[in-house]
């Protein structure tokens, strides 16, 4: 139908067996009110599929701003949620993947542009690299504003820089017969670090995954001071992450590393611990409250001098003990299996009457 704003009457539900895949490409776009953004993202998606048998697929976790309307002017199709308390980061991925038919995947969110080019490069290697299931690029960040952004910009985390890594965060090209082969794209059930869980399924099955020394996508994240930004991880439960993926990882071959990665958290519960013991066996001591006082300020200078910036030092205990407080909450969090069918609806579908407006999309991303 064409994007009026209305909902057509298809909602997903059961177990239907899936086809198999009759096109070469999916662009999956997980977005949640990127009404000033959304625009770019799709039409930077169509520019990267001309000359590839491909679809785009809007995953929306039922935006209150305008979206879907303003994505509903393209050929793409748009799925999206029907119970907003299903929002999570890693339901998005799932819901598209749901929908798609590509023999390769490329993810990216509502407020990325695609490099037109990238999806060629990612496309060869997976074709001469049988054994990588995922490739992903360089990341441009476009709004630096904040301390968060700058860090991922100047490249200091390993996985975000070119060659093997251990994830691909901020979105990458995949493989549908290795994503089908590890049970479901995305952990509906992560409110964060689901481009880590996904990446240990990958690589429990063997398969590796690659960053390419290419600009993939520009990035336009939040452009808010850092507490801020923490605040808004709080409220959208993206906090919650660590302790649900805690969760999800028991009894599962990658525990361990799991556990290494959320261990500053993890050691931050342990001091909370360690402190309460301390006010119960000795309320009244002094040498107790020194030796409390004396170990935070030397983990705050010690911050200082690894960031190299009092801000961002002061900024990462913060960080530290809002992650710690949602990892507790996010394990006792109860959790749905993640291959389960999302209850969701289809709002709009890929039309060829939509040719004008692919031709406009082409000429926009040209510019």
């Amino acid at each position: 139908m064409e994007g009026n704003g209305e909902t057509s009457n298809y909602v997903s539900g059961g177990n239907k067996q899936k086809p198999l895949p009759d096109r070469t490409l999916s662009i999956i776009i997980k977005a949640l009110n990127e009404q000033d953004k959304i625009e770019a993202a799709v039409i930077s998606a169509l520019a990267a599929t001309r000359g590839i048998d491909a679809e785009v697929i809007l995953a929306d976790s039922l935006s209150t701003d305008r979206t879907v309307e303003i994505a509903a002017r393209y050929p793409i199709t748009i799925v999206q949620l029907m119970n907003a308390m299903d929002r999570s980061c890693g339901i998005g991925p799932q819901l598209g993947f749901q929908f798609s038919r590509g023999a390769y995947v490329y993810l990216m969110d509502g407020d990325m542009e695609l490099d037109p080019e990238f999806i060629q490069h990612a496309l060869a290697c997976l074709e001469d690299r049988p054994d990588v299931a995922g490739v992903g690029g360089i990341v441009e960040e476009k709004n630096v504003a904040n301390l968060v952004f700058q860090l991922r910009q100047n490249s200091t985390i390993a996985h975000m820089r070119a060659g093997e890594v251990d994830r691909l965060n901020m979105g990458g090209l995949y493989r549908r017969a290795a994503l089908e082969g590890v049970g479901y794209f995305s952990n509906r059930n992560l409110h964060s670090f689901e481009e880590l869980e996904l990446a240990l399924r990958l690589q429990g099955k063997g398969w590796r995954l690659l960053r390419l020394p290419l600009v993939a996508i520009k990035h336009y994240g939040h452009a808010v001071p850092l507490l801020r930004l923490l605040r808004l991880r709080f409220r959208s439960n993206y906090v919650q992450g660590p302790g649900e993926f805690l969760r999800s990882a028991l009894g599962k071959p990658y525990l361990l590393r799991v556990i290494k990665e959320f261990r500053v958290f993890l050691g931050v519960i342990a001091g909370w611990l360690l402190l309460l013991v301390c006010l119960l066996v000795a309320p009244y001591s002094l040498l107790s409250l020194a030796a409390v006082t004396a170990l935070i300020i030397i983990i705050a200078v010690a911050m200082i001098l690894r960031k190299k910036s009092i801000s961002l030092g002061l900024y990462s205990i913060v960080d530290w003990n809002v992650f710690a407080m949602g990892t507790l909450r996010g394990f006792m969090r109860k959790q749905t299996r993640p291959d389960d069918i999302i209850h969701s609806r289809v709002v709009h579908e890929a039309s060829l009457q939509n040719a004008e407006m692919t031709g406009l999309s082409l000429r926009a991303a040209k510019r």
